[in-house]
């Protein structure tokens, strides 16, 4: 028969087996329900993973396990996994919840009692003391992080440079060595990369080269390193403190190149864990200096120009004025903060200032301020200068910038006439008659029953069939083509159409 006949070969042979599938998979017996818990195999190297799996069992009724806090560790997942399988006619439904501890410290790791339940009873797992060890290098890895400088003062950037140095490992008769097969064996996801995290969001900033380094022996041997560059700005003063930097490679040791009629590619098959926490080069983070800081610095550091401009210039006493501070210089300029106004004595003798933190708008190379003041008498003639003081890392000094002077007009604030307030008795009256409105737009209504009636909308029948009749006429256009389609192409159902008046 033909494929699209329902007694046809193909589609019965496929359907059986579906359906017999279904049958034994509903008759079969379901094995006894159990939790299994597992720790990937020992050596425990720092830094190296440690895989901890969860298998539930054939109880659908669970909770997701609970892992407590792990000192000296950190832990990511779960990666939950589902599995239904069937041997001797049994059939298995596995729930599998994945963790990776990753350890931060050398020695005894103790991997606290974990908890799960499973059909309403909990169970727990009996504490394990892991040792954990230094994965031996032997001269396979350097992790080292370099700067441009050796001291900066809190507050300045520094170029820092992450370089890993791996020791190729050459399979020539499998083609394997090449920096990219060693870039593969570097564990991206694993490794700890600190200020370098964000750089590893584009792959393409990794570079590499090809340089010699002495081993332990004072040999030359070659390495491939891989760079990694970032701008950083410390966060507190003394040795600079990157946070932590551990790589972790898994170093081939056999490879082996699997073929199939698509594809032709060189998989490691057994490989050696390598952690190797990063070497900083010693650099001095300075504070900024006390002495001779004015009481209006801000915290500033580094080269700005400031530009202040006031609108309007024309007011009357109390009337407010904008000021627009702007800060143009590189760094990081979003947590720069405003000019101290309040610390400025003549200019808080002249203007009444607001005491709230500003926040500021970043564009581009510059941050702008926005202050509003208030003269306090009509005697201000002008905005006196507003200093703005950062501190000059290259001349090692507070220098002090100062904004020009603004003139303003400052008038007497207006005073209201008693005649405005008060029926003046000299002159003649002006009487003002009310009108009642009682229609159109501005009516008056009085009456509580108007003015609670409800305002609902109720659609005709005319306008529910005017909008419910395209998406009609849209339904029949698409049955009747398809129609005519599987008529004009399904030569099965066209002969079961005619059958009865061609017999």
């Amino acid at each position: 028969g033909r494929g699209t006949d329902w007694f046809g070969t193909d589609w019965f042979g496929k359907h059986l087996c579906k359906l017999a599938a279904m049958v034994v998979l509903m008759t079969a017996p379901v094995a006894v329900a159990e939790v299994k818990f597992s720790l990937s195999p020992e050596p425990y190297y720092i830094g190296a993973p440690i895989s901890l799996s969860i298998e539930v069992i054939n109880e659908p009724n669970h909770d997701p396990p609970v892992i407590p806090e792990i000192k000296n560790a950190d832990i990511r997942g779960p990666s939950k996994a589902e599995n239904i399988s069937m041997l001797n006619f049994k059939v298995t439904k596995t729930v599998t919840y994945n963790y990776e501890i990753f350890p931060r410290r050398l020695g005894p790791l103790v991997i606290p009692s974990i908890e799960i339940v499973v059909g309403g009873k909990a169970r727990q797992t009996s504490p394990r003391t892991l040792n954990i060890i230094k994965a031996d290098a032997q001269d396979l890895l350097f992790v080292e992080i370099n700067a441009n400088r050796k001291s900066l003062y809190l507050g300045e950037s520094i170029a820092l440079t992450l370089e890993i140095w791996l020791k190729p490992f050459h399979d020539r008769r499998q083609r394997f060595g090449s920096t990219a097969d060693m870039q593969e064996c570097i564990d991206f996801r694993g490794s700890s990369w600190g200020p370098f995290g964000e750089s590893l969001k584009d792959l393409r900033k990794l570079s590499v080269r090809k340089q010699r380094r002495a081993d332990a022996k004072g040999n030359k041997q070659l390495y491939y390193v891989y760079r990694l560059k970032r701008t950083w700005w410390p966060e507190k003063s003394g040795p600079l403190d990157p946070g932590e930097v551990n790589i972790i490679v898994q170093y081939p040791l056999e490879v082996h190149r699997q073929r199939s009629l698509l594809f032709n590619q060189v998989r490691v098959t057994h490989a050696k864990p390598l952690a190797m926490q990063a070497d900083v080069a010693p650099i001095m983070v300075k504070p900024i200096p006390t002495q001779g800081q004015p009481p209006w610095y801000n915290g500033a550091v580094g080269r700005y120009k400031f530009e202040v401009t006031a609108k309007p210039t024309k007011v009357h006493v109390g009337d407010p004025i904008t000021l627009t501070m702007s800060l143009q210089g590189a760094g990081r300029l979003e947590l720069l903060q405003a000019p101290r106004l309040d610390k400025v004595e003549l200019l808080v003798e002249q203007f009444k200032i607001p005491d709230e933190m500003l926040a500021g708008a970043v564009q581009g190379s510059v941050k702008r301020f926005t202050q509003t003041i208030r003269a306090r008498s009509d005697s201000v003639e002008e905005i006196p200068p507003i200093p703005f003081t950062c501190f000059d890392t290259k001349a090692k000094k507070f220098v002090t910038l100062y904004s020009d002077p603004i003139p303003i007009e400052v008038a007497a604030s207006g005073r209201l006439a008693v005649s405005t307030m008060v029926e003046s008795e000299i002159g003649p009256r002006v009487s003002t008659r009310l009108t009642r409105r009682g229609e159109g737009i501005l009516a008056n209504y009085t009456n509580l029953d108007d003015l609670l009636v409800s305002q609902g909308f109720a659609p005709s029948p005319a306008t529910v069939a005017w909008l419910a009749s395209p998406p009609v006429l849209f339904l029949l256009t698409t049955l009747v083509r398809r129609r005519r389609e599987r008529l004009k192409y399904d030569v099965a159902y066209a002969a079961r159409r005619s059958a009865k008046s061609t017999a």
